[in-house]
């Protein structure tokens, strides 16, 4: 038997599309709306930085430079005029007040060979610089060489590579088999003080002018003086007991010709045993007087 029944009807709206593309219309407009609102906004943003940041009175009119001694203060101000120079974005200028490349300044003004420290200050309208510059009083040389030396600061730090240099302003220090760069730490700080005083010792009480500053080894320094001679010393002992033994033989009767340092070393390391080898100055002596015997027979 056959049941029959009522068919569900399904209905559909004829404004379901339409309701749809209204939505996506909206949200469209809503979207333009937006962008129209953060375009205003920006533009308005940007109009009022451009106003404030380009005010007369709020831009780095003038730099002044403090400090050094041998930097000329116009090439630092040259670096910082140039640095200043230009827009951020062609929009704010490069000596507006807040914004000014502080940090640029100071990296470019510490790449100069001497320059140590450099401060920055914004008083008013002008931008002071006062920077610190290092004072050599050695030199490092890599390996002995004359070709290759580094100007060093009262710490033992290299900070800039020397010219070739004559005579001796600077003593030079160096180390067997060991090699610095420029910004490195050559010598330790009280070591450079020590033999600085030892060598100022020597030139004041017993004439002797040290050149050279050589370490040998963990504990022997070699000092070269005018004239040739060398002095060995070790850091075992204190220097101030070195110089009193040294001492004691040139004041000697019997070395008393030795104080111009014309001699091959005095090996100071062993504490009252002292050794002097004369040979160069015995072979001096012997070829002087071969060429007054040969003035003589003429």
């Amino acid at each position: 038997m056959r049941k029959w029944g009522r068919r569900k009807k399904h209905t559909y709206s004829r404004n379901a599309g339409s309701k749809k593309m209204d939505a996506g219309s909206r949200m469209l407009r809503r979207q333009v709306l937006v962008g129209i609102a953060i375009a205003f906004f920006l533009t308005a943003f940007g109009g009022v930085v451009y106003y404030v940041s380009h005010i007369e009175s709020l831009q780095i009119a003038q730099v002044e430079v403090k400090g050094g001694y041998t930097i000329e203060h116009a090439d630092i101000e040259e670096i910082a005029n140039r640095t200043l120079q230009g827009n951020y974005f062609l929009l704010v200028p490069k000596r507006f007040f807040w914004t000014y490349p502080r940090n640029s300044i100071r990296a470019q003004i510490e790449a100069l060979p001497r320059v140590k420290e450099v401060r920055m200050k914004r008083i008013g309208q002008t931008l002071s610089i006062v920077f610190d510059e290092y004072q050599p009083v050695a030199l490092w040389c890599n390996n002995s060489s004359e070709e290759e030396c580094f100007f060093l600061d009262k710490s033992g730090f290299a900070f800039a590579q020397a010219p070739e240099l004559t005579g001796s302003a600077f003593v030079r220090y160096s180390q067997n088999n060991k090699s610095v760069s420029v910004k490195s730490q050559a010598v330790d700080r009280d070591f450079l003080r020590e033999s600085q005083a030892f060598a100022e010792q020597l030139a004041n009480v017993l004439g002797l002018y040290v050149t050279h500053v050589r370490i040998d080894n963990e504990l022997d320094i070699s000092y070269t003086v005018s004239g040739g001679g060398v002095l060995k010393v070790s850091r075992r002992m204190p220097l101030r007991d070195t110089f009193e033994n040294l001492q004691t033989i040139l004041t000697s009767e019997e070395f008393s010709d030795l104080e111009s340092g014309e001699f091959a070393y005095i090996d100071l390391r062993f504490g009252d045993k002292i050794f002097v080898n004369t040979e160069m100055q015995d072979a001096q002596t012997q070829a002087t007087s071969s060429s007054e015997d040969s003035m003589l027979d003429e």
